[in-house]
């Protein structure tokens, strides 16, 4: 979920209404209505910022609603049963401004227009209860933890949540796909401009800048006669949006953490799989209807928890095993599929499990498994894995190991048959991921290369994989750029299909659309010939101020201003920036 929540009816592809009063009384007990706005649609203002700031009710000509715009929604149990309830009696569907969710309960999703069905980055699906929407796993911050700009009433009632604040520069970030624009959701946006405008006219002398995540969007926004007039600043463009990449996808962050995690929670599963309902499921395709078949135990277990109650509420029991057998699940998948664990970050904050193959196509187990057992057959495991079967990595998966082989030099992970060379000269203790941690690195580096040449094939490629691992997650984890592991194959997809793959290049560190061999990185500082430490500098040059800025962010961070690893990505991507001004002269 990003910065906006819609809430919009459609019937076989066209844009339908609901009733203001219907909505307006499902609203009501959550805060105040003003209905007699100005030069806007009416407005809501909820009295707890658990659930959104504000709302807006996007009205025709005869009065009725044709989208209800949440913003700043706090994505907690009150929106989920605020929502459920509006799904529930009103129908429509509710999506976010960057469509990784679209979520309904009456009807088909064959409702929606095609390229909503098309532009959906995540999760599109039908639901049963509030807990299935935006599981509590994927809590972003409320908006309660976001700066504000104070206007309208002398009690400070009235406010306005941005994104950052840099003395009298305000900060506006509109992350919207093209494929959720449309006369109803750019309206509401349209409303919520207004109130910014009304927040910059009681408080003079602020600059505004507006940053879209989609050029697209952006031009859609400002064609559609829905920026307010007087309103005036900076609009700035992701550059890789201007020039041809399309639409901006899901951020993917490939996280060490959660792959220690998956490992931990499998086996947690496959042992109480096989004491509690007989047998575990193979971690394969092979296991789906085994997996299908305890899962539908526990959702015949939810049944009976929530019988006799007027409303499903939440389980906490639910999300237990959603947890324990999602990771299983999706475990099986990414050992079928090939693929790695990580986490997809939107905006808000938002971030949640997923396995990500090798094409890019994301898949979300946990999610998926909290479905089955809330859902029911609807969401049956075996034809979840026939969805992403098309899906399938042919041939060895390198990056889909990366982060096991960096668990092997951090000493969690103990490969049969093949041991890492030199194990107890590895310094671990200073393995942070930092940039100074390569230079401690390039030493056991240097005495594994004096050995180098004499060692088994097998123990050689652990030693590759392990060094090279780390120096991609340290890379990734520092750099500005947004890096992650690719198969050589997958990346040469498309560009050089023929081109010759050897033993040091079978995987890839990618970023945009560059590519990097870290495995030959490694086999210059094995050999001698090169450091890894400068090896990071030459594929990430803005890490060599890293170290001297450490000390820098510690103290900005404590004095409450902007992290510089923020300020730095901004200056570092590629950025088209514009100013505009409608109805009034530019401040």
């Amino acid at each position: 979920m990003s910065h906006f929540l819609f809430f919009q009816p459609f019937l076989q592809g066209r844009p339908a209404t609901y009733s203001r009063a219907e909505l307006l009384a499902l609203l009501g007990p959550h805060g105040e209505a003003d209905l007699d706005e100005n030069d806007g649609d009416p407005s809501f203002r909820f009295h707890d910022l658990e659930i959104a700031a504000s709302a807006y009710l996007v009205a025709d000509a005869q009065g009725e609603t044709r989208c209800l715009t949440l913003t700043r929604p706090g994505c907690t149990e009150k929106l989920r049963q605020l929502a459920f309830a509006v799904l529930d009696r009103l129908g429509g569907f509710v999506f976010d401004g960057e469509l990784a969710c679209i979520y309904h309960v009456h009807g088909s999703a064959a409702d929606l227009p095609a390229s909503m069905r098309e532009g959906c980055s995540g999760m599109l699906c039908r639901v049963v209860a509030p807990q299935q929407l935006w599981p509590e796993m994927h809590v972003p911050d409320s908006a309660s933890q976001w700066p504000v700009l104070h206007h309208g009433d002398q009690d400070g009632a009235r406010f306005f949540v941005i994104d950052r604040q840099d003395g009298k520069t305000l900060q506006l970030d509109l992350p919207l796909s093209a494929a959720a624009c449309n006369p109803a959701t750019l309206r509401g946006i349209y409303n919520h401009l207004l109130r910014l405008r009304s927040a910059l006219n009681r408080n003079p002398g602020y600059a505004l800048r507006l940053c879209f995540t989609s050029n697209e969007a952006s031009l859609q926004l400002l064609e559609s006669q829905n920026m307010p007039q007087g309103l005036s600043g900076t609009i700035v463009n992701s550059g890789e949006q201007l020039f041809g990449a399309g639409e901006s996808r899901p951020r993917f962050v490939a996280d060490h953490a959660l792959y220690r995690q998956r490992a931990i929670k499998t086996q947690a599963f496959l042992a109480e799989a096989r004491q509690r309902f007989g047998a575990a499921p193979a971690l394969n395709a092979g296991g789906a209807a085994r997996f299908d078949a305890i899962l539908e135990q526990i959702h015949q277990l939810y049944l009976r928890e929530q019988q006799g109650k007027p409303q499903k509420t939440y389980s906490k029991a639910a999300a237990n095993w959603a947890e324990l057998t999602g990771f299983a699940l999706g475990e099986a998948m990414r050992l079928e599929n090939g693929g790695q664990w990580g986490l997809v970050e939107r905006g808000c904050g938002l971030r949640w499990p997923a396995v990500q193959f090798g094409d890019g196509t994301l898949c979300f187990p946990l999610n998926h498994s909290l479905n089955r057992i809330i859902g029911g057959s609807e969401y049956a495991i075996p034809a979840w894995f026939a969805a992403h079967a098309a899906h399938k990595h042919h041939g060895d998966d390198v990056a889909g190991g990366m982060l096991m082989y960096v668990d092997v030099l951090l000493g969690g992970t103990v490969l049969e048959g093949k041991p890492l060379p030199l194990a107890d000269r590895v310094p671990r203790d200073r393995l942070d991921f930092s940039l100074a941690s390569l230079k401690a690195l390039d030493d056991y580096a240097a005495s594994a290369g004096a050995a180098y040449q004499g060692m088994p094939n097998e123990d050689v490629a652990t030693l590759v994989l392990a060094l090279g691992g780390y120096l991609g997650e340290v890379i990734r984890r520092n750099a500005s750029q947004h890096w992650q592991w690719r198969n050589y194959a997958d990346y040469f997809a498309g560009r050089q299909p023929t081109f010759a793959q050897t033993a040091f290049s079978s995987v890839l560190l990618e970023s945009d659309d560059r590519g990097v061999q870290v495995l030959q990185a490694v086999k210059f500082a094995l050999a001698g010939t090169d450091t890894l430490y400068r090896c990071a500098l030459e594929f990430a040059p803005e890490l060599a101020g890293e170290e001297a800025d450490a000390a820098t962010q510690d103290t900005q961070s404590a004095a409450g201003q902007p992290d510089s690893r923020a300020a730095s990505f901004m200056q570092a991507a590629p950025v088209l920036v514009y100013a505009f001004v409608l109805g009034g002269e530019q401040s």
